[in-house]
């Protein structure tokens, strides 16, 4: 039976094999074996030098620990440090015990599991040490958007010098599951749609409601220009071709390819689902 790392690098190593095979098709987000932090870290170098990926992805918990945890710190220091991408996907919390009314888990925790993730990197300091740190959070903040005045209030509270509402507004929140006018509205409210404009991620769980949710996204955009949203997601797939200013200094070109190689240029993997609007 393989181990976490040994899983990890197998799946990092297959997801680059296919991004070679189809350059320009796909991008992904490596694996990471926590919460072994120095094999994370590790497996951060490897997907980012070797393979090509965009960066990591990791779970709003590992083993019960959320994301704030200081056994973490380094884990986002070292994407901050080289400009990657950070994905966290929401997982169960931990224990035996969970209700579940006869539901999916997911229907539930996981939006819960990432405001706790949220919550604790903003509590912990993460946020707030790293502003610069291209964290995407998955649907819409979980919680997040209805309680973020409630969080900020706290913080003011119980740590006067925390600045909670900047720090919820620096991740990236995809709207997966969201792209309704009731969570994009609360979403909007406290993370202007400036710089962040639209926030991407399609449901996939949806039955014939792809076409409603695109509808959605139009709420998002000013005069309902979701012509300029497709035009900005098309402009930053091509910017995927070059290199970020922080990751030329790792010298990611020539002699450090691997034999992963591809026709194209060096990628710096920049995201199509999460940049900035600079039209």
């Amino acid at each position: 039976m393989l181990s976490v790392g040994k899983n990890a690098r197998a799946g990092n190593e297959a997801m680059g094999q296919m991004i070679a095979d189809h350059p320009g098709r796909f991008g992904a987000f490596a694996l990471l074996p926590l919460p072994d932090v120095d094999a994370a870290l590790a497996e951060i170098d490897y997907a980012l030098d070797v393979l090509r990926l965009d960066g990591g992805g990791m779970f709003s918990n590992h083993e019960g620990d959320c994301l704030g945890d200081p056994a973490f710190e380094r884990v986002f220091a070292k994407p901050a440090e080289r400009d990657a991408l950070v994905h966290v996907r929401p997982t169960a919390p931990s224990g035996k015990d969970q209700p579940t009314f006869g539901l999916p888990i997911a229907l539930y925790e996981y939006p819960f599991d990432t405001t706790r993730m949220i919550a604790s990197l903003v509590w912990g300091g993460t946020l707030a040490r790293y502003p610069g740190l291209r964290l995407i959070t998955s649907h819409a903040g979980g919680t997040v958007p209805c309680l973020a005045e409630r969080l900020a209030v706290a913080g003011a509270n119980f740590n006067p010098k925390l600045e909670v509402r900047d720090a919820l507004r620096n991740p990236y929140y995809d709207v997966a599951l969201s792209a309704n006018p009731h969570t994009l509205a609360a979403l909007s409210s406290f993370a202007p749609t400036e710089p962040h404009p639209l926030r991407d991620g399609l449901p996939v769980h949806a039955r014939g409601e792809d076409a409603a949710a695109v509808l959605q996204l139009r709420t998002l955009a000013a005069d309902s220009d979701l012509d300029a949203y497709l035009r900005f997601h098309a402009a930053r797939e091509h910017q995927r071709l070059r290199l970020t200013p922080n990751q030329q200094q790792y010298g990611l070109s020539g002699s450090s390819r691997s034999s992963l190689d591809r026709t194209a240029p060096h990628p710096g993997r920049r995201c199509v689902i999460c940049e900035k609007l600079t039209l």
